[in-house]
């Protein structure tokens, strides 16, 4: 139909007869906006003037948002209130700000604004991580804390030890492919906590399809910023109406995004009844609850809604990429700040004599190079904003109006430059935690912000907390990790200065020199392997 009309008026006439309106819609709808905002006697949340009817649109920033907004608090205040065309945005950069309206008043501060291009375009519909209040939404959360609540975790810790041994005894091999077994030993995780599904050596279309993913949606910018996002009603539009390569890049996402709810959900199913799909894992657990007497099972949709955010959200936003970044992030602290490594290393030792490695078994001992190490997360977080939340209700906070329908961005970097909670935050000191070796009393562990606040918190955090801290642990066991050096034998510097994307911040590519300890640790991983799966083998 829109074709008829180009070809009947010609382009400058198509293009008003199509513009004219959405104007005079995106005007109406601007001073609606506004206009519901307003209350007497209270004012609004200090921050950067706007220009009329576009508000402060000029003034958002296109990349290290969370730069631009931890200045704007160092001018304006904890919380700083910005418009964009009308919708009010709330920016929160401070510890107490976040704590007293996303935890505190975790009732109207827990829903997500609607994210049109992803949900309608992108097909992310179904995706917890996204999704706005509603009986769906309940219902995943639930069965997502059936699997993956703290109690549960105990009967992963099998998979999760033998995928970081297999992890090490390959990194032993190839150490200047760190990172590619980051990313096996994370899809490897991942599948076979959700589906127990066993990856392949190789490439798995399963892992490779979370790539695909993650490598069209940041195609797209930050999340949330596009125009249809701020005017829903756009999204009427056909896609191309925004350049054929978007129009691609939605298609390429939303047959993705399909597959990774149907695919790997019916191959587990597959798997499971020929056999060889591993137990426990979520599927098992969901299928064992959800199953009826006549054999159909009761929400199956939910399931595979559930089963998916796991593997393709918490693999993105809490699993594998999360994971790849704390674990690069570590190598870069153990290479710039040895004596931290040497520290943690000989704690280590007087546990366990060289004699063994480190288990779950030990992770409640007194071990405080382990803790440290994995709690200073201050040092390059690697999520800067946390994912939006959406006020349901008019409130007042401190004398200011905030509306309902207000988009929250927690900025979690900025509450991590806090040199209250955190001195030197620039700096790798996980000793600022412990007194001795126990927890200083009120410290601030900067894990605490790395999964998301309130009633929205993550739901794969004891889990991804898990795998870390078990890589973490063999790796300071188990290597010595130091500089690379040039042929004139001077230290080769990494680049300190991530790159932002999508969701998170990477490290940029860097030289890392790992090497085992000594063999007898080689002797250790491959024995503590050997026996972990001789274990799997007669379960």
């Amino acid at each position: 139909m829109l074709g008829d009309l180009y070809q009947a008026f010609g382009p400058r006439l198509f293009y008003f007869l199509i513009g004219a309106p959405i104007f005079i819609f995106v005007l109406s709808k601007i001073y609606l906006l506004r206009k519901r905002g307003m209350r007497n006697g209270l004012k609004k949340p200090p921050g950067p003037k706007g220009w009329p009817l576009i508000g402060n649109l000029l003034d958002m920033p296109t990349s290290n948002q969370y730069l631009t907004y931890m200045d704007w608090g160092k001018k304006y205040g904890d919380v700083v209130g910005v418009d964009i065309c009308g919708r009010p945005i709330l920016i929160l950069n401070s510890r107490q700000a976040i704590h007293d309206l996303l935890i505190k008043r975790s009732a109207i501060y827990s829903n997500r604004p609607r994210m049109e291009l992803l949900n309608t375009w992108g097909r992310w519909d179904w995706t917890l991580v996204l999704m706005q209040g509603s009986e769906e939404m309940h219902r995943q959360r639930r069965m997502l804390g059936q699997c993956l609540n703290k109690g549960m975790i105990p009967r992963y810790h099998a998979a999760i030890q033998r995928e970081a041994l297999d992890f090490c005894l390959r990194l032993a091999k190839t150490p200047e492919n760190y990172k590619e077994l980051i990313d096996h030993m994370s899809g490897a995780n991942i599948m076979m906590i959700t589906y127990g599904h066993k990856v392949k050596e190789e490439a798995d279309e399963n892992v490779e399809r979370v790539h695909d993913v993650f490598s069209e949606f940041i195609k797209l910018g930050n999340a949330g910023s596009h125009i249809v996002d701020f005017f829903p009603a756009l999204s009427a539009l056909p896609s191309w109406v925004f350049g054929l390569d978007f129009a691609k890049t939605m298609k390429r996402l939303a047959s993705l995004m399909d597959s990774s709810l149907i695919d790997p959900y019916f191959q587990g199913i597959r798997e499971i009844e020929s056999g060889v799909a591993k137990s426990p894992s979520m599927l098992h657990t969901l299928l064992d609850a959800y199953t009826q007497d006549d054999g159909s099972v009761e929400h199956e949709r939910s399931i595979q809604a559930a089963t998916g955010v796991a593997y393709l959200g918490i693999a993105l936003i809490a699993g594998g990429d999360t994971t790849m970044i704390t674990i690069c992030t570590f190598l870069l602290a153990m290479m710039l700040y040895p004596e931290a490594q040497r520290n943690a290393r000989a704690e280590i030792d007087a546990l366990l004599k060289n004699e063994r490695l480190p288990t779950f078994e030990v992770r409640g001992s007194e071990v405080p190079a382990i803790r440290r190490s994995h709690d200073e997360r201050s040092f390059q977080p690697t999520a800067p904003l946390a994912v939006a939340h959406q006020s349901t209700e008019d409130d007042v906070y401190n004398g200011m109006f905030i509306p309902a329908g207000t988009t929250i961005f927690p900025n979690t970097w900025a509450c991590l430059q806090n040199e209250d909670d955190f001195p030197e935050p620039d700096v790798f000191k996980p000793e600022r935690y412990l007194d001795g070796v126990t927890l200083k009393e009120g410290s601030v562990l900067a894990k605490e912000f790395a999964f998301g606040y309130g009633r929205r918190v993550c739901s794969g955090k004891h889990l991804a907390d898990a795998i870390v801290w078990m890589n973490l642990s063999l790796l300071l066991a188990a290597f010595d990790i130091s500089l690379p050096t040039d042929k004139l034998g001077n230290p080769i510097m990494p680049d300190l200065n991530y790159e932002y994307g999508a969701t998170t911040v990477h490290p940029k590519p860097f030289q890392c020199k790992i090497s085992l300890r000594s063999e007898k640790h080689g002797e250790l991983l491959r024995a503590s392997l050997n026996a972990s799966e001789g274990a799997d083998r007669s379960n």
